[in-house]
């Protein structure tokens, strides 16, 4: 799965479930920070490594079409 497709999932996530992602991400993001890992990788490998803890059923519950549709998913505006 591409970042960017992993970013059309969560944005179809309810917001309980993204309230945990995002608090795994960030508790990720400040151990990379600490140990200074963060400036090491790419976003590519930093996006891969934060979701590689997140369950599969998690992440089959992600949208395939969040970046075409983001409007819609953050604002509630038409599809596209």
């Amino acid at each position: 799965m591409t970042p960017t497709e992993v970013l059309n999932e969560i944005i179809k996530m309810p917001q309980d479930e993204k309230r945990v992602l995002f608090r795994a991400l960030n508790e990720q993001l400040n151990q990379w920070s600490s140990n200074g890992k963060s400036e090491e990788q790419t976003l590519g490998g930093l996006i891969d490594e934060c979701f590689s803890g997140v369950p599969d059923d998690v992440m089959d519950k992600l949208p395939e079409d969040a970046s075409v549709n983001l409007d819609h998913y953050l604002y509630g505006a038409p599809r596209k």
